[in-house]
């Protein structure tokens, strides 16, 4: 019987594997087609907008889709906006006497992080500097996006449309009452006094510490803060008139008060818009509008090889994600890999300076301390300046605070200077409610196993508390080197506390505030180089070789997303990796939600 299941199994398995290649196969002959379908390169005509839907996420270096037009769950992972490229495309056709403009539709709000918002903003006022206008039009203009698109010439609200703007709100969510009813406990440990690290709270709170409340309402008025001084510059409105509207949740006002109080421009459906763009755009109103969408644009340079060849080069290295020991996945940390490409970069004498890129929230303290060492060698040899994106909290600090310089956008998340561990305690759940009992024998003592079947003991308690305590020691210890700061003063801005870039610049952990581009000219700066090529590392492969990596983990996840649902999914991937958790932790202290 039993051959016979497994029998079957591996015929089950076979055939899905089969099938699951078979489609990868026909996917790959009709992106091959479409590529070769087409005789010549998209054409950037007189006259033409530049069209900018805010519909897909974004974040620092995107691989291409070459499914992108597809509806298909496993390539959701492909289909993003990458910020750096989405950079250098508006700085050509900033330049590019055939591009008069962008239209930027706002209606599907703005999947990043404000941090991410801010850099982008940034990008379009400098795009506004060459006098081509931004236009905007919104349905339903979610705040993060009204925040971004608020530098536009022009920003139209559709009539029966609406504007929410509402402060800002930080969610999390709480499961310690579902570990209750299951059984499950969670034993925690600590950093010292690291009354600020609260990643673990939700697994033995049902509600917020007063501490976690306390950090999260002084970074929050911080980001809150740059947000209404962006929108009071460019809409002409004062702060305290933003604020007011915010308390009145303007979402529930009419569109005309939306116009009242110059939070927009007009009130227009579509065709209206579009006759706003051929008129901008120098087209009869008979005519046709010359659109293209910022995924498909490449600035035409009349035949004229635009590109120098210099031999000095600046390395720019994206690091996206958990710093996770093991992994696979795009969306995560890989510490081997990153340190073989900051030793390559290193070692290559033609690059004379580094870029490192950092947006992530943490994870492994190993892993950390593996990718802070190449950091550390790194400056040794030559300048490395760290450009934090969203998020470069605990683990994601520790990778950075070894660097020549750090650069920070106002909102990025950072600090988290903090340890912890944890290790359920399922007994209730696997003695008492399955009935399933473990027993032991030992050569030695305190040889008791350490699993998650039995509470731990008190020498366990205390072996496991010293390792927290020795860890945090370094990580204060990696700090107060890198930042050329005592370990008292690095000790009383830790805690497990989280900090803005803009706190983050007075307090000694960042050393000023600025883009990705504002870092690279920074490694210019140090670097003493004139002219030079950058270097970007991972290199993207081609799209199909990238279609061919897809691991079953990220179709395993595509699929959960799109059956659960965006917040349901959430929830359920928090619990579900936590029994992927191995080791000490440097990690952000929650995931949440900033709206």
């Amino acid at each position: 019987m039993k051959f016979l299941r497994n029998l079957l199994a591996s015929i089950l398995g076979s055939i899905i594997g089969f099938s699951l290649m078979l489609l990868l196969s026909i996917l790959m002959l009709i992106g091959i087609g479409m590529a070769f379908s087409s005789d010549e390169a998209i054409e950037v005509k007189d006259n033409s907008i530049l069209v900018l839907k805010l519909n897909k996420p974004f974040v620092d270096n995107a691989a291409e889709n070459p499914f992108e037009s597809y509806d298909i769950p496993i390539f959701d992972n492909y289909n993003s906006y990458g910020l750096y490229n989405l950079t250098k495309k508006l700085e050509e056709a900033a330049n590019d006497a055939k591009i008069k403009g962008l239209y930027i539709d706002a209606s599907f709000g703005l999947m990043a992080p404000y941090a991410t918002a801010t850099e982008l903003r940034k990008v379009l006022e400098k795009f506004k500097e060459s006098g081509k206008f931004i236009y905007t039009y919104m349905e339903f203009g979610e705040q993060k996006a009204y925040y971004l698109t608020s530098v536009s010439d022009s920003i139209i609200l559709n009539p029966q449309g609406s504007l929410y703007l509402s402060g800002l709100i930080s969610e999390r969510v709480y499961y310690k009452r579902a570990l209750d009813k299951a059984g499950v406990d969670i034993q925690i440990m600590k950093g010292r006094d690291n009354i600020y690290k609260s990643a673990v709270e939700p697994y033995y709170r049902d509600h917020q510490s007063k501490s976690d409340k306390i950090q999260t309402m002084k970074y929050l008025s911080d980001i809150w803060s740059v947000i209404t001084q962006s929108i009071s510059k460019s809409r002409n409105i004062t702060v305290s008139q933003i604020n007011q509207c915010a308390d009145n949740k303007t979402t529930f006002l009419s569109t005309r008060d939306a116009v009242k109080y110059n939070l927009v421009d007009n009130l227009k459906y579509k065709d209206e818009v579009l006759a706003d763009l051929k008129e901008l755009s120098g087209i009869e109103k008979d005519g046709s509008l010359n659109t293209m969408s910022i995924s498909d644009y490449t600035a035409s340079n009349d035949g004229e090889d635009l590109k120098e060849y210099h031999k000095e080069k600046i390395a720019v290295i994206f690091a996206q994600g958990a710093i996770v020991d093991k992994t696979g996945e795009r969306q995560e940390i890989n510490p081997d890999k990153i340190s073989r490409l900051l030793r390559k970069v290193r070692t290559n004498d033609n690059v004379k300076a580094v870029v490192f890129r950092v947006n992530s929230p943490g994870g492994s303290a190993y892993g950390s301390e593996q990718i802070w060492r190449e950091v550390e060698l790194t400056k040794q040899v030559k300048p490395i300046i760290i450009s934090m994106g969203d998020y470069a909290a605990s683990g994601g600090y520790y990778i950075s605070c070894a660097a020549t310089k750090i650069i920070a956008d106002d909102n990025t998340i950072t600090g988290s200077i903090g340890i912890y561990t944890f290790i359920p305690n399922a007994k209730k759940l696997v003695q008492d409610k399955i009935g399933v009992t473990f027993d032991f024998v030992s050569t030695n003592k305190n040889g008791e196993p350490l699993n998650v079947v039995n509470p731990l003991t008190p020498f366990q308690k205390n072996m496991l508390q010293t390792k927290i305590n020795q860890g945090y020691d370094l990580f204060i210890s990696r700090v107060a080197e890198g930042r050329k700061m005592s370990i008292e003063d690095v000790h009383d801005v830790a805690k497990g506390r989280v900090w803005s870039g803009k706190e983050a610049v007075k307090i000694g952990l960042v050393d000023k505030i600025g883009t990705l581009q504002d870092a690279i000219n920074v490694a210019k700066e140090e670097a003493g180089v004139d002219k030079f090529e950058l270097s970007v590392f991972p290199k993207k492969k081609d799209p199909f070789t990238e279609l061919l990596n897809t691991s079953s983990k990220e179709i395993q996840i595509s699929f959960m997303r799109t059956i659960l649902g965006e917040e349901t999914f959430k929830v359920w991937n928090q619990m579900n990796n936590i029994k992927n958790l191995n080791g000490t932790y440097l990690m952000l202290p929650y995931q949440e939600t900033i709206h």
